[in-house]
């Protein structure tokens, strides 16, 4: 070959390399901006048969100005909701919520529940029950950061479908936070180092159970009285070597005050600390409460 023309492949060769170089370069800092943004998918509402209120909640959220959110496309959505087949379950368990998350291939994701209910006070006498519940959940452990409750009354139900409207359009501004807040905390877990009642290598290390002196039935609240629910809520409770209850994670979850009535009920266990080889330890065992109306 003469000797320019392979100068010129040298030299064109160099600047194809540089050229790689610098495009892979800008490509990895392009892919690093991208995984430096929190995915949010918002997963239409229940009850919202228009999609009004999930755009409104949708629209004002990304108005927030938030730099660090990034919404996912609602067809994306859909089209992720459809090839897992999701339902529109609210009542989901952490292995369920992560399951969701994964098909979702977001940071973060919004259920919701709309309601407008009709009470009837007397033949000319009634009212509007108007009714809105938001999970903010964390996909990469399925755990409900935020439930987010509201309940007024309306006189009519164009007020009513206003008042949902303006709801939205606040939650989707107060939402960005607890986004933010929790992408920059690391989750703090039940320790594994004690022995898992769930696990069937209790019955080989012959482990006396923690033996409960009474049944308690948590309360249903009023925020799941309003709409008549029915749900499970399953609690993962340590269960102490002193007899005392220590850590509860929620680990089905429902929002709509039972949570918070599942583990108050948990508080109140009292107990005959579970036992191995005579002397009394602390274990870790699930707790199911089940609510109905």
């Amino acid at each position: 070959m003469p000797e320019n023309l392979v100068s010129q492949s040298r030299s064109f060769l160099a600047r194809t390399l540089l050229s790689s170089l610098y495009y892979s370069t800008l490509l990895l800092v392009f892919i690093t901006s991208i995984h430096a943004q929190t995915r949010v998918a918002i997963i239409d509402f229940v009850g919202d048969d228009t999609g009004e209120l999930t755009n409104q909640f949708r629209s004002s959220l990304q108005q927030s100005k938030s730099s660090e959110l990034t919404i996912i496309d609602e067809r994306a959505v859909r089209l992720a909701l459809k090839g897992s087949g999701y339902q529109g379950v609210l009542n989901l368990s952490r292995e369920e919520a992560r399951a969701l998350g994964l098909s979702l291939g977001s940071d973060f994701y919004v259920l919701g529940l709309m309601r407008v209910i009709r009470r009837i006070i007397s033949a000319d006498n009634y009212y509007f029950d108007v009714i809105s519940g938001l999970f903010l959940v964390e996909s990469r452990s399925g755990k409900l950061l935020q439930f987010r409750f509201a309940h007024e009354r309306a006189n009519d139900e164009p007020t009513a479908r206003r008042i949902l409207m303006q709801r939205m359009s606040q939650e989707g501004r107060l939402a960005p936070p607890v986004f933010s807040e929790a992408a920059h905390i690391i989750e703090n877990r039940i320790s594994d180092d004690m022995i898992d009642l769930s696990n069937d290598e209790t019955t080989k290390l012959k482990l006396v159970q923690p033996l409960f002196y009474q049944h308690l039935k948590p309360a249903y609240p009023f925020q799941a009285e309003l709409l008549g629910l029915t749900a499970t809520i399953e609690l993962d409770v340590v269960f102490r070597a002193d007899g005392r209850v220590g850590e509860i994670e929620v680990i089905r979850w429902g929002g709509f005050g039972l949570d918070e009535s599942a583990i108050a009920t948990a508080q109140q266990l009292r107990f005959k600390p579970a036992e191995l080889n005579g002397r009394t330890i602390t274990v870790r065992g699930r707790v199911r409460y089940n609510f109905r109306k």
